[in-house]
């Protein structure tokens, strides 16, 4: 049975870094509805505003013990939750991004361009382009645009360079356009 603590948040902080539910539900109750808020105006995305504060409070518990005083709760939170934010963002540009670079691996239907000089359409789908990259290339375009890592997740990841990791997905880029390019009048 949970012990209920007068509505002091220092008493709630010591609660809170021994791990104690009490502390933890304190601090939700009291900056759930602020954070969320805040979320929600830097990614205008509600759903996944509520799952990034979600996510915050739970890194929060994970990190209780470097907060310092009930004082720093909310600051802390906050820089976590606009942290998370930017990633999320981040995240979605880069999504965004793989999508517009490899638009021209989809069917040309109902293009008028297409229609109007008549070539034939390609019938290329994701997994064929991967198959004609070296396995290196192949690896990284995946990551970067079918797992959408990011650069630095991928450097990581693969113990590379960032500056390796761009030079290889440009390079397996240029040579997807350039199959295409190679094989759109082959009927």
């Amino acid at each position: 049975m949970q012990r209920k603590l007068p509505d002091n948040p220092s008493l709630h902080f010591a609660s809170f870094q021994r791990g104690e539910e009490s502390g933890f539900t304190y601090f939700f109750k009291t900056l759930y509805q602020p954070v969320l808020q805040y979320a929600h105006s830097l990614i205008d995305n509600e759903p996944a505003a509520e799952d990034i504060v979600e996510e915050s409070f739970v890194k929060l518990w994970e990190k209780r013990t470097m907060v310092q005083s009930a004082a720093s709760v909310k600051p802390y939170l906050f820089a976590i939750v606009k942290n998370t934010c930017i990633d999320y963002l981040n995240k979605r540009k880069t999504e965004t991004k793989g999508k517009r670079e490899i638009v021209w691996l989809s069917e040309t239907e109902n293009n008028p361009l297409q229609e109007e000089r008549n070539f034939p359409s390609i019938h290329l789908n994701m997994q064929d382009a991967v198959e004609i990259l070296p396995p290196r290339k192949a690896q990284i375009f995946t990551m970067f645009h079918l797992q959408h890592k990011s650069i630095r997740e991928i450097a990581m990841e693969l113990n590379l360079s960032i500056g390796s990791v761009k030079n290889q997905k440009s390079a397996a880029l240029e040579m997807l356009r350039n199959y295409f390019l190679q094989n759109r009048w082959k009927k």
